[in-house]
């Protein structure tokens, strides 16, 4: 739960295992479970108002967001006025970007593939009926548990989405390019469907051990992505996951 209890004296610090612009993430352990958990300290104090609000924001949203396969929000707290702590569970495995890279190009067994799909896919599901667009969707931003499921996480980028009626803050781009929709490219606004496409990207890639997307400047990117333009898949997967797979 989200509270203004201080609680960092109920866990000790292991290591440093992220930094940011604003803050940093943690590995620690409570130390009475003796379980390991990961803490995100954000200062607020150097943010814009926007920032702020955003980071504000996410600590409540992920407070109330529970699904198997996102990130579970343990508790978080404010200490001093200006640094948001939020302890998150702990995924063992890492994120399948750095997953990717430690593999040095060894393919993902289609079987697997398969199941982290079918695993996002329902936590799209949930957040569709939370009303929650996630807007930042990659293989940076799924991780992977000691039991081989995946969960998604950061959601420094989401917000509330009612409607699919325009608003001006989803026609910001915001994301990460590699990931971005063709429709949020053209500015017609981020919607549930950015969020698959991401989601694709991301398969893509785990498929073919490269972004779906990729290109020597930000223009020849968007034309790519607009186009549809990427490379063939490797051989060894079945033609039914390739054509899953191809956006």
């Amino acid at each position: 739960m989200a509270g203004n209890v201080d609680l960092s004296s109920e866990y000790e610090m292991r290591e440093q295992i992220g930094k940011g612009a604003f803050g940093a993430a943690f590995l620690v352990l409570h130390k009475e479970t003796r379980k390991q958990y990961v803490l995100k300290r954000v200062r607020l104090a150097k943010q814009t108002n926007w920032q702020r609000n955003s980071t504000l924001q996410e600590r409540d949203m992920v407070s109330k967001l529970q699904h198997p396969y996102i990130v579970p929000h343990v508790t978080s707290w404010i200490t001093q006025g200006h640094t948001v702590n939020v302890v998150y569970g702990y995924c063992e495995k890492g994120d399948l970007a750095t997953l990717m890279a430690k593999n040095n190009g060894t393919p993902f067994p289609e079987a697997t593939l398969k199941l982290w799909l079918c695993q996002m896919l329902l936590a799209l599901e949930y957040l569709q009926v939370q009303k929650v667009l996630h807007r930042d969707i990659k293989t940076g931003n799924i991780f992977l548990t000691a039991a081989g499921d995946v969960q998604l996480g950061d959601f420094g980028l989401a917000t509330y989405r009612e409607t699919e009626g325009d608003r001006p803050e989803d026609m910001n781009l915001v994301g990460t390019p590699h990931y971005m929709s063709p429709e949020l490219l053209s500015q017609k606004g981020c919607s549930f469907k950015s969020d698959t496409w991401s989601l694709g990207c991301a398969l893509y890639e785990l498929t073919a051990q490269r972004p779906a997307f990729n290109a020597f400047n930000i223009h020849g990117l968007v034309t790519k992505i607009r186009r549809h333009r990427m490379a063939p898949l490797p051989p060894g997967y079945s033609a039914e996951w390739g054509g899953l797979v191809a956006l």
